[in-house]
């Protein structure tokens, strides 16, 4: 039964994705994506459970990993890379990035009564980290702050609240000086739920360092000293926090 239900996904995906990709709006290009990766999709090999789209999952992730490495290795060479090498190595490892958050996805789909929480939340962590890698930081700040704010307790909530501080302070950066207050809120909100589940640890102190920082940077010192004032007196990141 769940080897046919899994067969229907690329189906309903098709069929209620086609009218958003045809229609011009802000979800027109996010739709078209969607639908060439689906399209694409042979039923007939399609994972049966949790554990088979996880691990087509993972192995995506090693390749996406691994080809990055040898891009970054190849570019390093400077005017001496093989601009083939790196075209392909580039294309290669974005496919890889693709399918990885695809069957990632789908395994989240996938999961049923005898799913255990911690390995679907070992595959939220990767999504997180798969998002903010793909550039879609708005998607890695959410499934970053769902696993900080729903299971601070699990392997990968700390990381997962880093992507979302990360994913937000993306879009910041990547937002016009009149628009950026709604992320700085959101990274105060973060930073405020980091410190709530590990207060006076380091994730806690680097998140109110960070947003110091900015806030200096926008020459907002009232700001700046609010954010910094949350680094307790007796963290190794105090010394810094006064010298800003």
């Amino acid at each position: 039964a769940k080897k046919n239900e899994a067969k229907k996904y690329p189906a309903q995906v098709v069929k209620h994705i086609t009218p958003v990709a045809d229609a011009f709006g802000e979800f027109q290009k996010d739709a078209k994506e969607l639908l060439g990766k689906y399209r694409e999709i042979d039923p007939n090999t399609m994972p049966a459970n949790f554990a088979e789209a996880r691990e087509k999952g993972k192995q995506h992730l090693d390749n996406y990993q691994a080809k990055s490495t040898e891009l970054a290795t190849e570019q390093a060479k400077g005017a001496k890379a093989d601009p083939k090498l790196v075209t392909d190595l580039t294309q290669q490892r974005d496919l890889s990035l693709d399918e990885a958050i695809k069957f990632f996805n789908l395994a989240i789909q996938l999961k049923d009564a005898e799913t255990s929480l911690d390995a679907v939340n070992v595959v939220r962590y990767f999504l997180a980290y798969l998002y903010y890698s793909a550039a879609k930081y708005h998607d890695a700040a959410i499934m970053g702050e769902f696993l900080a704010k729903n299971y601070p307790k699990s392997a990968g909530a700390r990381h997962g609240a880093k992507s979302a501080l990360a994913g937000h302070l993306a879009n910041y950066n990547f937002s016009t000086p009149d628009n950026r207050e709604w992320d700085a809120e959101q990274m105060v909100r973060v930073a405020q739920l980091i410190t709530k589940n590990w207060e006076g640890e380091p994730e806690a102190d680097e998140a109110w360092m960070m947003l110091g920082q900015i806030a200096i940077k926008e020459q907002a010192l009232a700001q700046a000293a609010k954010s910094l004032a949350n680094i307790a007196e007796n963290s190794p990141r105090r010394a810094d926090a006064d010298l800003q």
